[in-house]
């Protein structure tokens, strides 16, 4: 039996699962639909290829985001409420920690976005046998060893 495409439901729906973070094989799953007619649907319905296509650049905006900041370190603020036994409040004190750079995170980023220099195995070896890579991933080692130390 052929599934019946609906041009108000199915870019809505679509939209939704691919913002969500969902892959084409789980979009189409909940649908209602097998794969090779999402894919048929895609070529066949721009609207359709388009929710998709729209909905997957937003989350993929959130998560470069989100990785982005980890790779760069940030700064959080925390506030602490501090109360007596009759749950009066006492005091409240706020503090700024510094969340350091994650190393993952650098490393995901950069072999993606500059893989000409970044890649585990270049064709190539450079001058500095350490590499660059590895002397970033020292160096935030040692800074994150040093942050944990205070």
């Amino acid at each position: 039996m052929k599934s019946e495409y609906n041009a108000e439901i199915h870019p809505f729906l679509a939209g939704a699962y691919a913002r969500a973070g969902l892959i084409d094989k789980d979009i189409a799953k909940m649908l209602g639909i097998n794969v090779a007619t999402l894919y048929r649907w895609k070529l066949s319905h721009c609207e359709f290829c388009d929710a998709l296509k729209v909905n997957k650049v937003v989350i993929d905006y959130h998560v470069e985001s989100a990785l982005l900041k980890r790779a760069l370190g940030y700064e959080i603020t925390e506030t602490k409420i501090i109360k007596d036994k009759d749950e009066k409040v006492i005091k409240t004190e706020i503090t700024t920690k510094q969340i350091l750079p994650d190393v993952g995170a650098c490393t995901m980023w950069l072999k993606n976005r500059d893989k000409e220099h970044w890649r585990d195995n270049p064709e190539k070896e450079s001058e500095n046998s350490e590499g660059t890579l590895h002397l970033l991933v020292e160096s935030l080692n040692n800074a994150s060893k040093a942050n944990n130390r205070n």
